[in-house]
């Protein structure tokens, strides 16, 4: 085994241009399909993120809360207000064909505070069910939806972390959200037993009044995602008919231009890899079928020395391996460096969501750039040593003349 390893490097080092062309291909094949594979990630992982922010699909509100807010377009997160209905009807609309997720927020009061400009939302939700504001959390300390723990808004000047006094009653910030350009910018999220223990400590009758129509099952809105497969406009329109008192809106369809640019520059980058591996299995393929006929005569010689057909194939193969294997490393570092070098540019120059492949994303796309090219290499060695491994010396040495 040692002997055959020193014959293969001899090999390579016997034939450097070959050897670094092979090199070179395979580097190239590894580079184009880990940066490709990276870059399709990126477009679907942020086109899920998207999606999954733009919040509910539908949202149903109280029939008064509509004359009072306009709902047209927008990114429906919940908020509608201090507007209230039934708590029963969430029950009668989960029961309704077509309804996936559903969840309810409950809007105690808006209230002037010194962390904000404009009133302030404070909103109970539940953490279990809700869909709609863990999306939007931008940086927290695990402890978001616990008791005394507070989610923020973007435009609620605090940290994580901090504070707040609301009503007499102290609470911490655990998460803020990233901006939404809505309501929810301005709006305190919390469980519901920190909203009653701050309508409690507030000493107002009528905040106290409220929570206790929170306690019989009131909500402000209720947030549904849509089951896949069913169009969401029949649910909203199910709704309006069924349920007396509320008026269910829809989301906007921001999505429908986003997924078209994505799914083209999508197409366009599995296009680029198949025809890069296309290329470089043909290559491949052609050098050494040509470069084993080449060495016809070596080939014989070592026939005539007692080598068999499987150890000639052996030498060929292993010489292959050793040059794709290190073209593999060294096109997935590149494609390494291309892709963190090249990752803010691809967002400006694409103009979609781009969201970098995680930890296991990315081990995953470095273990395919290294195998691919290896294995490929492997494949094109195989054909062409098969061409002249099973021939007897004699016609090797005649093929040579």
């Amino acid at each position: 085994m040692t002997h055959l390893r020193q014959l293969i490097f001899r090999n390579l080092v016997k034939r450097p241009v070959r050897s670094i062309a092979l090199c070179l291909l395979a580097a190239v094949l590894s580079a184009v399909l880990f940066a490709g594979t990276c870059t399709v990630q990126s477009l679907e992982n942020g086109f899920r993120a998207m999606e999954m922010r733009l919040g509910a699909d539908i949202m149903v509100v109280p029939y008064a809360a509509i004359s009072k807010k306009n709902f047209d377009n927008a990114v429906l997160l919940g908020n509608a207000g201090a507007f209230y209905m039934p708590g029963e009807y969430m029950d009668k609309i989960a029961r309704m064909e077509g309804v996936g997720k559903i969840s309810s927020q409950f809007c105690l009061t808006l209230t002037e505070t010194e962390y904000c400009d404009v009133p302030v939302c404070l909103m109970a939700y539940d953490p279990e069910t809700d869909f709609t504001v863990k999306p939007w959390i931008l940086e927290s300390d695990g402890e978001a939806g616990k008791s005394r723990g507070v989610v923020i808004g973007s435009r609620i000047d605090a940290k994580v972390g901090e504070t707040l006094s609301l009503f007499g009653t102290d609470v911490t910030v655990s998460a803020r959200l990233d901006q939404s350009d809505t309501d929810c910018d301005t709006t305190v999220y919390m469980d519901p037993e920190t909203l009653r223990s701050i309508a409690d400590a507030s000493g107002d009758e009528t905040l106290k009044e409220r929570i206790r129509g929170y306690d019989g099952n009131a909500a402000s809105s209720i947030l549904i995602d849509v089951k896949d497969g069913y169009d969401v406009e029949s649910v909203k329109n199910d709704i309006n008919i069924h349920i007396k008192k509320v008026r269910a809106v829809q989301s906007q369809h921001v999505l429908t231009h986003a997924a078209s640019g994505m799914g083209g520059v999508s197409r366009g980058v599995k296009l680029l890899m198949a025809a890069v591996w296309a290329v470089c299995v043909g290559v491949m393929a052609a050098v050494l079928v040509f470069e084993t006929r080449e060495r016809r005569r070596e080939f014989a010689l070592l026939r005539i020395m007692g080598a068999s057909g499987r150890k000639i194939s052996g030498i060929v193969r292993g010489e292959v391996l050793s040059v794709s294997g290190i073209g593999a490393l060294t096109g997935t570092l590149a494609g390494l460096i291309l892709v963190l070098a090249g990752n803010g540019w691809m967002v400006r120059w694409l103009s979609l969501p781009f969201l970098f492949p995680d930890a296991a994303q990315m081990a995953w796309n470095v273990l395919l750039s290294l195998l691919i090219p290896t294995v490929t290499g492997a494949a094109a060695a195989a054909f062409a040593a098969g061409r002249i491994s099973g021939k007897e010396p004699g016609t090797l040495l005649r093929e040579e003349t």
